[in-house]
């Protein structure tokens, strides 16, 4: 994976110069790749699609951080600095899917300000564009990026993307293991309702969603159901709501674990979640769930770099599902 380190020297002299008259556009070129996403200046990106040139793309936006991050495959390609909403217009947090793409759009609410290179979160005026970045939230909701980072981004991003906007910081190096996998932690009742259809939609990006209420596992891939299955979650205590991104599979943990195709996840705090402390990072509410064997063993056969996972408590099938409580509208 591409890593981005905190180094000076040659780095930040063969990175982009910006003065500050050239906020509102930002840079023009990408900073190098060994450049620290947290030393990045207002209009500044680091953009390095090679190092995966195909996958599933996922994009995650840090309030606290003022920063967006891009991982396509589950390696980070790209890191700009963002201007998200000012008090009273603040952002909202959660899961989100690309709903619309406009590379000359222009705001309905807003005296037809320009929008460039729109990429639509919420249909009530969210969404992720070119523009001013002061170095501070002062957007009326929006997630404002640089110009030249938002075209390369909005020609990089099919519809359907994934977006999280979260209010933590983002720490890269947060892997957990999941042993959901696990051979020896899996159910054998089949529970009506389950079935497996991979062929409604062969190819896409795979999506987990688990729902504590319903006690139930959903995978969607292309925007399609595949397949669902019950459920067993041990203990009392609820699921919280966490998202993750399968970043790897790593052989040397996965037989440490006795689990196939499970390898590394980077667990990204949702608003709600208390961070993880150190000694927790192995041990998530994930590893307390129980999943039938013969779904279990289907499910890893089609896990990749860039699957992603979301785990709620709420149901799956109403108005106040994940999908559709976190991923959409938004507030």
């Amino acid at each position: 994976m591409m890593k981005f380190s905190g180094r000076v020297g040659l780095a930040l002299l063969i990175c982009c110069a910006l003065p500050v008259a050239a906020h509102a556009q930002g840079a023009e070129e990408s900073c190098a790749v060994t450049r620290d996403p947290m030393s990045l200046a207002p209009g500044e990106f680091v953009w390095s699609p090679q190092v995966a040139p195909t996958g599933p793309l996922f994009i995650v936006i840090s309030l606290p951080q003022q920063r967006a991050f891009v991982y396509r495959n589950g390696v980070q390609i790209g890191v700009s600095t963002v201007s998200t909403g000012r008090k009273g217009y603040e952002t909202p947090t959660g899961l989100f899917t690309v709903l619309e793409k406009d590379a000359d759009h222009r705001s309905n609410l807003y005296d037809d300000a320009p929008m460039p290179f729109m990429l639509r979160l919420t249909w009530g005026g969210v969404a992720i564009h070119a523009g001013r970045d002061p170095g501070y939230p002062q957007s009326h909701g929006c997630i404002r990026l640089p110009l030249a980072f938002a075209k390369s981004l909005f020609e990089a991003v099919p519809h359907g993307t994934q977006v999280v906007v979260t209010d933590r910081a983002i720490d890269p190096g947060l892997r957990v293991t999941p042993t959901m996998f696990a051979r020896g932690k899996t159910v054998t009742t089949k529970s009506k309702g389950d079935h497996w259809s991979p062929e409604l939609a062969p190819t896409g990006h795979v999506a987990i969603v688990i729902s504590g209420a319903d006690q139930t596992l959903s995978v969607m891939r292309g925007g399609v159901e595949i397949g669902r299955t019950r459920i067993w979650i041990s203990g009392d205590e609820p699921l919280h709501t966490h998202a993750l991104m399968l970043t790897k599979s790593d052989a040397k943990i996965d037989s440490v674990k006795n689990v196939s195709g499970a390898g590394a996840w980077m667990l990204i705090d949702l608003p709600g979640d208390a961070a993880l402390p150190e000694e927790a990072r192995h041990s998530h509410d994930i590893d307390r769930i129980a999943v039938p064997p013969g779904f279990s063993a289907r499910l890893r056969a089609i896990l990749k770099p860039g699957t992603t996972m979301l785990i709620s408590d709420l149901p799956m099938d109403t108005a106040e599902a994940p999908q559709v409580r976190l991923i959409g509208e938004g507030k």
